[in-house]
């Protein structure tokens, strides 16, 4: 009897088998948390990226954050996408094995009215295995949230449009008004909703032989009042002011069409200031040409005045220089001289002073719709095509500083600058009278006989058009540099070597069109008003 209470041997087992469930439970336990713990991650992975493509759609549709439980639905989607291994409910997850159910909810923190952030919630339940033994069926509860700024990018954008006289056939006019109009709707629809009516601005520049800066800035401040520029009085044989010119001419007033300036102020965006005249910009005044025929026996197309009127005394000297000196006198834009009515171009269009100044005036960039819609019907067709001078004055828009001032700080934070160029052909100084002394018509860039644009560098023909391209990409590259996003569109464009320069001319490949008919002028208008609202500052 005594063996038996003093026998041991049995314990071991007895021991061994009553810690056994304490070390399952704990080890239970340590498996239940690390599940919990991984759903806990997974729930924190989806809820980030749910927070993130919430915040972008607001970022993109503002009008949206009028609307929580849209908000909330849109959230619910992307989280549901991104957990996995789930069904849904509203906004309510439900993990396929019943272990996680997840709750979302929303918060819409706003500063001024408008959606600063958006911030979302998860509330899920686990069901546990082991750790149930020990704290019964209650499921462990966790809480995970997610923010996310909304940006409040703004955005100027000019449209750089093309109104030479090709414009005119086969409906492109029209379908280009149609294009421009439609991303107009789109890109102003940003404003509404938002608590910022002014998050987009848009401009327009139409373009053909010239740009128009509106005869309105005739004393503005950025204009040559004066006459210092050194190309000012280059057509004249004294020094002359071409404002005063034009107040001389009876029934003539300055349309607003400015030449390019001299070089290398013709591809940069230099603040124009009296202290550097050649900065300034001169009004286009298109000397009144010979009345004598020229070399190949035509007359001179812009002939609206005598040679011999005003107070010229005389005829000028006989010889080679006579038809240079007829056309350079001074003396006969004597005060209240008529100039020729009858007199017309090659396009119908009256000549004078203001020969080939066609396209209407720019618009800069506003938030009025219905301002810019106006300015877009107003466009018509005619003249030469000179794209550089689109460019450059489609930048000048968008930059803060004079001309136009109505764009935003250049290095404003959150803030986009794009410019949208279209053209359907190359560059066209027109074509040079054969004879003429001048060695062309009169365009921004004068007559070619002075060489203002200098010569061109490509291997090609040495032509005025093919230094206009040089130009054009010149002034796209400094553009650029300058943050500026360029769109370019060739609109039934047949010139290789001028869609290379459109490609090349846009910020990235893929922001170049080429539309073979207007249905494609409309889809590439559509597909970059959407590319913009979608801009980021980090691309």
């Amino acid at each position: 009897m005594l063996n038996f209470w003093k026998n041991r041997d049995g314990n071991v087992a007895m021991l061994t088998g009553l810690s056994i469930l304490p070390i399952v439970v704990l080890a239970g336990t340590a498996i239940d948390m690390a599940v919990v713990i991984t759903d806990k991650n997974r729930i924190h992975h989806a809820l980030d990226i749910a927070a993130l493509n919430t915040a972008r759609q607001l970022t993109e549709t503002p009008a949206l954050a009028n609307d929580s439980a849209k908000v909330l639905e849109f959230a619910a989607d992307a989280f549901y996408l991104n957990y996995g291994g789930s069904t849904r409910s509203g906004t309510k997850i439900t993990a396929n094995d019943k272990r996680v159910t997840i709750n979302l909810s929303q918060t819409l923190p706003k500063l001024n009215g408008v959606v600063q952030e958006v911030v979302l919630s998860a509330s899920g339940e686990h069901k546990t295995n082991f750790m149930s033994i020990m704290i019964g069926n209650s499921p462990v509860k966790t809480k995970a949230t997610s923010a996310a700024t909304v940006r409040n990018d703004t955005f100027d954008v000019v449209m750089v449009l093309d109104n030479s006289g090709s414009m005119d056939s086969d409906g492109k006019i029209g379908a280009l008004k149609t294009a421009a109009e439609d991303l107009t709707d789109t890109l102003m629809g940003m404003n509404v909703g938002t608590g910022m009516s002014d998050r987009v601005k848009i401009g327009l520049v139409p373009f053909s032989g010239y740009v128009n800066v509106g005869s309105a800035n005739k004393s503005a401040s950025w204009m040559d009042t004066t006459g210092v520029s050194p190309i000012h009085s280059e057509n004249f044989d004294a020094t002359a002011n071409r404002f005063t010119l034009f107040g001389q001419i009876k029934n003539v007033t300055w349309q607003g069409c400015v030449e390019a300036r001299p070089q290398p102020y013709d591809t940069n965006d230099a603040k124009p200031v009296l202290a550097t005249p050649e900065t300034l910009f001169v009004p286009v005044f298109a000397p009144d040409e010979p009345d004598s025929n020229n070399d190949n026996g035509k007359s001179y197309e812009n002939d609206y005045l005598d040679d011999e009127g005003g107070t010229c005394t005389g005829r000028a000297p006989a010889g080679n220089q006579r038809p240079k000196l007829s056309q350079n006198r001074l003396c006969k834009y004597d005060t209240n001289v008529t100039p020729n009515k009858k007199a017309k171009d090659s396009n119908g269009t009256e000549e004078g002073p203001n020969y080939r100044c066609y396209s209407k005036p720019i618009l800069p960039v506003t938030d009025t719709k219905k301002d810019v819609v106006d300015a877009i019907k107003a466009m018509e067709a005619n003249g030469p095509t000179n794209i550089h001078q689109g460019i450059m004055w489609g930048w000048r828009t968008l930059s803060k500083a004079e001309p136009f001032t109505e764009a935003r700080e250049d290095n404003k934070e959150n803030h986009i600058k794009a410019l949208i160029v279209m053209t359907d052909g190359e560059n066209d100084y027109g074509s040079f009278p054969k004879g003429s002394h001048n060695e062309s018509k009169y365009g921004a860039y004068g007559f070619a006989k002075l060489n203002r644009i200098g010569a061109s560098n490509t291997t090609k023909a040495n032509t005025w058009d093919d230094r206009m391209d040089e130009l054009t990409s010149e002034a796209c590259t400094n553009a650029k540099a300058a943050k500026i996003k360029i769109y370019t569109i060739a609109f039934q464009v047949d010139d290789d070597d001028t869609k290379a320069m459109l490609q090349d001319c846009a910020s990235r490949s893929q922001m170049y069109f080429s539309s073979e008919n207007n249905n494609d002028l409309e889809a590439a208008f559509q597909e970059i008003a959407e590319s913009i609202s979608k801009l980021r500052l980090t691309q």
